[in-house]
């Protein structure tokens, strides 16, 4: 999505003012902050945000180009792909029928990393990744109050420090009776980029999610998969290696053995305790009208 398209929905990140454009700059117009445009994203961070952010995303950039510069270590990642612990559930025809339901209105996808973008969605993330619209921190989501009718954040709770504040953010730019989707890991091991501090279960999204009126809640990826990323993780500690390409190599050996066994989610999704055991969950809620909103 282009600049100009969304340019007037947004604010300053620390007082909240409107943004004028001159060129390749984005000014306050009531504190004279400045934010540069670079290659038509603008960068939407506090000074302080991008100090903090700075230092632990140069660490897992360079870990990542270091690994990816290896050809062996490239198929290795095809195979891990193909024969990954992961499998994620279809998503329920209730979400579907919502989403489809706003493919005419603007909608936010916090980080969203390298997902391609839709013709009304708005990527957001910390780094200026391929298809990222505007980099900003989800602690200060810089656009207008009530901008958006659907916001959606893919594994992206778990890595923010305050999560009460991001889900806060979410509330302010979501209109009233509009929805926000949100999955999280339970039962899945550290994976920090660049930082990773909590894991929910299905009462803990509730909970963190008080304020909107609660639509559903499920599990996204299951038990299986779970078993097998454990699986996995556990015989990838026997390597005792700090190689990247050792460690993905005991990974596979589990991997490709228990590979039918991650189907069996298909099944035990649809028993009522398979939250409990889940590796991922989801939640989606809605923003109630203003006179029903129920705050702490």
């Amino acid at each position: 999505m282009q600049l100009e398209t969304f340019e007037k929905y947004l604010q300053c990140p620390q007082c909240f003012g409107k943004l004028n454009r001159k060129i390749d700059t984005l000014f306050c117009i009531d504190t004279n902050h400045k934010y540069p445009i670079i290659d038509g994203v603008p960068m939407l961070l506090k000074q302080e945000e991008q100090s903090m952010l700075s230092k632990d995303m140069d660490t897992a950039v360079q870990m990542k180009r270091e690994f990816k510069q290896n050809f062996v270590s490239k198929t290795i990642q095809v195979l891990k792909k193909m024969v990954g612990s992961t499998l994620h559930m279809p998503i329920s025809q209730s979400v579907v029928d919502i989403w489809k339901s706003f493919d005419d209105e603007l909608r936010l996808e916090i980080g969203s990393g390298t997902k391609h973008s839709s013709p009304l969605q708005i990527n957001l993330d910390i780094d200026k990744f391929g298809d990222v619209n505007v980099v900003a921190s989800a602690l200060d989501i810089p656009f207008e109050d009530e901008t958006f009718k659907l916001v959606r954040n893919i594994a992206v709770l778990e890595h923010i420090k305050n999560p009460m504040r991001m889900v806060d953010e979410i509330f302010r730019v979501l209109q009233p009776r509009g929805y926000v989707y949100t999955e999280v890991p339970f039962l899945q091991h550290f994976h920090a980029y660049p930082n990773d501090f909590q894991r929910y279960t299905t009462e803990g999204l509730k909970t963190i999610f008080r304020k909107f009126d609660i639509v559903e809640v499920g599990v996204c990826v299951g038990p299986s998969s779970a078993l097998t990323a454990v699986a996995a993780d556990w015989f990838e500690l026997l390597s005792f290696s700090k190689n990247r390409f050792i460690n993905d190599l005991f990974r596979l050996i589990p991997l490709l053995l228990l590979l039918p066994i991650k189907y069996m989610d298909y099944l035990l999704v649809k028993n009522p305790r398979a939250h409990e055991l889940a590796s991922g969950l989801y939640i989606l809620c809605s923003k109630p009208d203003k006179d029903k909103v129920v705050l702490g």
